[in-house]
């Protein structure tokens, strides 16, 4: 099993990238997030991995940190939800927004990401909502040291009803750093709002 690899990027497109290392350049494949993380062609990189073998082959996968790792692994585990799937997701969100859409049950959001079906996005909520509020992903970049959305439920219910209200996910997060552990749902709602109308 190849747990990292350390060593020079030789290429890298939209959905892969090459790491040469002690001459043996490794193909990896790797979401949209680690591609423009890992800076520019000729850069010393050091990448995360994941060796998924099948039957008619293997296939590495590389990751900018752990956490994207850590979400790449629990996402897999859903029926259903295959490496290829996992990474589009990964692509369209970082490991923190991912853990905060599943917290909230945003279906709607995670079908944006490409070939994510409205049952699978259901899925992923059913299956991961649980294990992600207990995992080891860091969310304090979005959200206050209460936790995830899934242990404050006024934080759940204030980011519902900013949906409602026409908000998206990627524009709520970036306001949720003020929350406090304190305020209750109204609270939150009039903080996000009056935050994003100074904002605009």
């Amino acid at each position: 099993m190849i747990y990292s690899l350390r060593g020079r990027l030789t290429d890298k497109g939209s959905d892969f990238i090459v790491v040469e290392c002690a001459g043996v350049g490794y193909f990896c494949r790797a979401s949209l997030n680690t591609v423009s993380g890992v800076g520019e062609i000729g850069k010393d990189i050091y990448v995360y991995t994941y060796m998924n073998v099948y039957q008619d082959g293997v296939d590495l996968f590389a990751f900018k940190d752990n956490q994207e790792l850590l979400c790449f692994k629990m996402l897999t585990t859903v029926s259903g939800v295959g490496p290829k799937a996992a990474l589009s997701i990964l692509s369209s969100f970082t490991p923190q927004q991912f853990a905060l859409n599943v917290a909230a049950g945003d279906v709607k959001q995670l079908t944006t990401a490409k070939g994510v079906g409205k049952k699978m996005a259901e899925r992923i909520i059913l299956e991961l909502k649980e294990s992600l509020s207990k995992s080891e992903i860091d969310t304090s970049a979005v959200i206050d040291k209460a936790g995830l959305a899934a242990v404050n439920h006024e934080l759940e219910e204030a980011v519902s009803a900013l949906m409602m209200l026409g908000y998206t996910q990627a524009e709520i997060s970036p306001y949720l750093g003020s929350v406090k552990e304190t305020d209750d749902t109204s609270a939150i709602v009039t903080k996000v709002l009056r935050q994003i109308g100074q904002n605009k």
